[in-house]
């Protein structure tokens, strides 16, 4: 039972990340009005389904990635390196935490992906 629940939970976790890289490139694009899978659309921000894929397969290809270990770095990375691409400002909350299958704390971080602080309208994901 322990290794569905880590085999669900690390889906959850990759799913919750790759939608929030799809939904960030989608608030950072400028609207237009193009056709569902363009080229022109894509560059639009326009939801693409094989992008989205493209997004949480990078993300599973790392393997394991539970707090304090090299492949959550390396998420963490990827991610970081996607969103400044994109032109936010990353930022980490970092803490010791509790991790169920180690022995005493591991380094974690919360990450903060901010576009234009000072606007009137935010969106926020947690």
């Amino acid at each position: 039972m322990s290794r569905r629940l880590w085999l669900f939970s690390g889906l959850g976790a990759a799913g919750l990340v790759g939608g929030a890289l799809v939904i960030f490139s989608y608030v950072n694009a400028k609207p237009q009005r193009t056709e569902v899978g363009t080229p022109e659309a894509r560059k639009a921000g326009a939801f693409d389904g094989e992008r989205a894929v493209t997004y949480v397969t990078s993300i599973c290809e790392i393997g394991p990635r539970m707090s304090g270990t090299e492949g959550m770095k390396k998420q963490q990375e990827l991610i970081q390196k996607h969103f400044e691409k994109h032109g936010a400002t990353v930022t980490y909350q970092k803490f010791e935490g509790k991790q169920p299958s180690r022995d005493g704390a591991v380094p974690m971080a919360n990450m903060i992906v901010s576009w234009h602080p000072k606007a009137d309208r935010r969106v926020i994901i947690c």
